[in-house]
């Protein structure tokens, strides 16, 4: 028996319809005439943002039977593609086809794995992915990297161009697309596999819990999920239940924290068998542990062995459950993560690592254990989900059942972190804000100037019978090293050298070793691409077509035609023996680039972000509780239940943040007696920026946070004082950058965007705080201004700003 309810809900419908609906409209507009790239990669792409254990397989389930029951007449082909984990893609297939008992059989699943091509006994077997109609591809970890197959022989692109090319709408489905942001990387593989489905893909979603703000955002709130007319997820969290409080503060034995959470789990079982409901269902603990080390193994082993004894004595069933590989059980039979998943499984307690259990669906877990001696990760959102879904949901379980409450006991000093999400409210979201670019002056015949010395330069290079000399040889050596490369070809195949990078030796000398081996003509052109990327600011337009006519003529004169040279080729030879030589002319012609005179504009053409999210960390400092009223976004997730729905609960970057904001709380409250009209914590990248000079290169500030109060707007940046400011000579720039935009503004006197607003940089220095900056306000700027002649102990009250 299983706990996953086979109806959406209505939230997970309404995701559902609206998933279709972008689908509908990014079909729509591709039939029509005229449209360019850019606003057609826009169209497609979407982010699907919801709470772990919201059911998003099954919404995805959904998505597929409707778009294949809406559209008999297309020929669909789907990829889902998750990084995180090894095993997930299995896991994803097996709920997928548990599904397909109750919506139907309308698509078949299939999991795509690459073995290594290290391993491969006939190197002339095929691993190619053919398209057909309604079919799941499911690619994981396994599928990509260095020897992988598919890596190697470029099977990705000739899938997705065959499946093209026989008229196939490819719907790709990324899963956790969170993977690859800030806080974690993709591999060069993966990106590349990322970057050929999407770039070739009809439709995409992606699934993520960071949203960035670019592409169209269709999200469920923990609030959705709480008003939905089914409850999914447990809503009652038990932190150390039975514990003193006066014990709390203190670190507990590990051995003597389980004693604790296996006699209030026992109690739990009773529960459960006396709730008519769910009294089939046998609730599960979940014991986690890290990875051990070679430094630890021997006390892990006897730690994780004490547990057991522990449970043993306790007379309740256990399996360690480290890998599909790697499981040890007191139960006799096979033991898969599915069967142990299972409502009626008489396995107790489950002790697992984090890694193999991402994605894992186990609504009878109850009670999660986290030991200092057996783990160290900190607990996440995503470890908690393993425990927050309810079991048979369809049940209706009232508020206070023993079903909506889950428990964590462990005696790690833990730092939780918790997700807090907001959402733009609608009397802001159509403000705009203002923003600033700067404009190179640069006439017209300028650039065409310099467009044509560097096509001169180029033209003198490829036209001079040395370099022709030296290039012939080159392009002979690189010919030769391609047909010799098979002699060290582990698998029979030739290859280029793409990149090569330095790797310091026992000796400490210097070697250098291939990174990337390009094996075809789509390795190549990938190389080419990433290197062009590098190089746009020389190789580009008539530039670019110049020498690509150059190579043709010089290939015809040079090869004969059975020889094979291609252009690209051609362009490889250029990148891997000559680079140096055009570096030089760019340094020549850049020099000097961002010294010209600027001009710096302002307009006021900027939505605030629609939605965005924080992870709040439960023993920072840097935090504040404030007056929601004025605040620009709506909380639509909590940390505690008990905040007051007038407040909001902000994480900041730093204690100056905290002391800003504290002072600007204490001076609206006790002094104006008035409250912000609007303010918000600027988001980077997605909110409002303005762009600067630093060292010659162009960046972009975005201020902390953004006020508006008399209609007047301050955008500001949160600094230390000037000598623990880490990063000196760019606050100038900043400042500098600030304060021309609003000498500027103040020249124009026609076409400028109507309001006023303030540049400034709060300096946070023990007891003082004191800007600096320009504004479009006389009477501020005027402050400013004699501040600037002061010692910081006397210069304005910040309070004297906000008098306008």
């Amino acid at each position: 028996m299983t706990s996953t309810i086979m109806k959406l809900t209505k939230v997970q419908q309404n995701a559902v319809d609206d998933i279709l609906e972008q689908f509908k409209i990014n079909h729509e507009y591709k039939k029509q005439e005229n449209q360019n790239k850019y606003d057609l990669d826009k169209e497609k792409i979407i982010q699907f943002q919801a709470p772990t254990g919201s059911g998003k397989t099954f919404m995805m389930a959904n998505f597929i039977k409707r778009l294949i029951l809406n559209y008999p007449n297309e020929k669909f082909v789907f990829v889902i593609a998750t990084l995180s984990s090894a095993d997930l893609p299995k896991q994803m297939k097996e709920n997928l086809d548990e599904y397909k008992r109750y919506l139907g059989n309308y698509f078949e699943s299939k999991v795509i794995e690459s073995p290594s091509k290290n391993r491969i006994v006939a190197k002339d077997k095929s691993y190619e992915i053919h398209a057909q109609q309604n079919n799941v591809f499911i690619f994981g970890k396994s599928s990509f990297g260095k020897d992988r197959i598919l890596t190697e022989r470029g099977e990705i692109q000739k899938f997705t161009s065959s499946a093209i090319n026989d008229g196939f709408k490819i719907i790709y489905i990324r899963d956790e697309a969170h993977y690859g942001s800030k806080k974690t990387s993709l591999k060069k593989d993966e990106t590349k596999f990322e970057n050929i489905i999407q770039n070739n893909a009809y439709f995409v979603i992606k699934m993520t819990a960071t949203p960035n703000g670019d592409e169209k955002l269709i999200y469920i709130s923990e609030k959705d999920l709480k008003e939905d007319n089914i409850q999914l997820i447990k809503d009652e969290k038990k932190f150390n239940f039975g514990i003193d409080e006066f014990e709390k503060d203190k670190v507990i034995d590990s051995f003597d924290i389980l004693e604790k959470a296996i006699e209030k789990f026992k109690e739990i079982k009773q529960k459960y068998l006396k709730n008519i409901k769910v009294k089939d269902i046998n609730p599960a603990m979940l014991i986690q542990v890290s990875d051990k080390t070679k430094n630890n193994e021997e006390e892990f082993e006897q730690n994780i062995n004490k547990i057991i004894e522990i449970l043993d004595k306790r007379n309740l069933n256990w399996v360690k459950y480290f890998s599909n590989e790697k499981i040890d059980s007191k139960l006799r039979g096979k033991i898969t993560l599915k069967s142990i998943s299972q409502d009626s499984s008489d396995v107790d307690v489950i002790i697992f690592k984090v890694g193999p259990a991402v994605g894992w669906n186990i609504p009878r877990a109850t009670m999660l254990v986290k030991l200092r001696n057996v783990c160290s990760e900190s607990l996440s959102v995503q470890t908690l989900g393993r425990i927050k879904r309810i079991p048979l949901p369809e049940k209706q379980h009232e508020q206070g059942s023993i079903v909506r409450e889950y428990y964590v006991y462990s005696n790690l000093n833990i730092d939780e972190e918790f997700e807090i999400k907001f959402k733009i409210k609608n009397e802001v979201k159509d403000i705009k804000f203002f923003i600033g670019n700067l404009k190179f002056k640069e006439k017209k015949e300028t650039k065409i100037l310099k467009d044509y010395e560097l096509l001169n330069e180029i033209q003198f290079i490829i036209n001079s019978e040395k370099f022709n000399q030296r290039f012939l040889k080159a392009l002979r050596k690189n010919l030769e090293n391609y047909h010799e490369s098979i002699n060290k070809s582990k698998d029979g195949f030739r290859f280029l050298i793409g990149d090569l990078k330095n790797y310091e030796q026992d000796n400490k000398d210097i070697r250098k070793i291939s990174d990337d081996k390009l094996y075809n003509k789509i390795d190549l052109r990938f190389f080419l691409l990433e290197q062009w990327a590098k190089t746009k600011k020389i190789f580009y337009g008539n530039i670019k077509e110049e020498i690509n006519n150059w190579l043709k003529f010089f290939i015809d004169q040079n090869f004969k035609k059975d020889e094979n040279i291609s252009i690209d080729f051609g362009w490889y030879v250029l990148f891997k023996d000559f680079k140096n030589q055009f570096k030089e002319i760019e340094k020549k012609l850049e020099k000097n680039e961002y010294k010209e005179v600027v001009e710096y504009q302002i307009f006021r053409s900027k939505n605030l972000p629609e939605f965005y999210s924080e992870i709040f960390l439960e023993k920072s400092k840097n935090k504040i509780d404030f007056n929601a009223k004025n605040y620009a976004y709506e909380q639509i997730t909590k940390k505690d239940k008990n905040q007051k729905d007038d407040e909001i609960q902000l994480q900041l970057e730093s204690k100056n943040e905290t002391s800003f904001l504290e002072e600007i709380k204490r001076i609206f409250k006790q002094k104006h007696k008035k409250e912000i009209e609007i303010w918000s914590k600027n988001i980077p990248h997605q909110g409002i920026g303005f762009d600067y000079i630093h060292n010659d290169e162009k960046h972009t500030s975005f201020p902390d946070f953004i006020i508006r109060y008399k209609k007047h707007i301050y955008y500001i940046e949160v600094k230390g004082s000037e000598e623990h400011d880490i990063n000196k000579d760019k606050t100038k720039s900043i400042l500098k950058a600030y304060k021309n935009y609003v000498r500027d503004f103040l020249k124009k006197k026609k076409e400028k965007p109507k309001g006023d607003f303030s540049l400034l940089v709060c300096r946070v220095d023990e007891n003082q705080i004191f800007f600096e900056g320009a504004s479009t306000n006389k009477k501020i700027n005027n402050l400013l201004k004699e501040d600037e002649k002061l010692d910081k102990y006397e210069k304005n009250e910040i309070e004297k700003f906000f008098k306008i």
